[in-house]
């Protein structure tokens, strides 16, 4: 009895559909001519090959893919402002005082990483993204030749873990800057520091 029911049910349905588009002029009926002319495809220009499976025919190519770019490198947040405007190239855009009056004004804060009580800067290097790299033994994700400025700082730093695990505390910590934009690429623990 169901099956019937439902049956009929979807009869219904068919020939509503049907009878409202015959009535809207969506479909003729059965032997009628179409309410529309036919649209003839031109034929191919002579001198034009048609197109065949593995030859291009003008017009017919595919998009060209976007060129592949090599990564940017980091550029870092705003840090030390430029005291030399002109320098010579491979020359830093700022001195070791610039970078130390930095830090006593601003401190040492980070995403994960924060000071607590006074932190004295130990050592200001300017050296290569190879350098720097060799030194805090990890990739920096500088160029070899990059011209970094290298900060070496002691104090009370810790450093953020994962929820429920209690901070990680060191002495001795490090913050990289470009040295030819002031901007922080780095900071963190120096690896193998007392």
């Amino acid at each position: 009895m169901r099956r019937l029911l439902l049956f009929n049910l979807m009869a219904a349905v068919i020939v509503g559909l049907a009878l409202v588009a015959h009535t809207q002029g969506l479909v003729g009926t059965i032997g009628s001519a179409p309410d529309y002319e036919p649209t003839a495809i031109p034929p191919t220009p002579s001198g034009m090959p048609r197109s065949a499976p593995g030859r291009a025919v003008p017009g017919d190519e595919a998009p060209a893919p976007p060129p592949i770019t090599a990564p940017q490198r980091p550029t870092g947040r705003p840090a030390i402002k430029p005291s030399t405007p002109d320098v010579a190239p491979g020359a830093p855009a700022f001195g070791a005082q610039d970078v130390i009056t930095f830090i006593q004004n601003s401190g040492v804060h980070g995403v994960r990483i924060a000071s607590s009580g006074p932190v004295a800067v130990v050592r200001v290097e300017f050296l290569t993204g190879r350098a720097a790299d060799a030194r805090l033994q990890a990739q920096t994700g500088q160029p070899d030749d990059a011209l970094l400025c290298l900060v070496t700082l002691q104090g009370s730093f810790a450093v953020a873990g994962p929820a429920g695990i209690p901070p990680r505390t060191f002495t001795t910590a490090f913050q990289l800057y470009d040295a030819l934009t002031g901007n922080l690429l780095l900071q963190g623990e120096i690896p193998g520091a007392p």
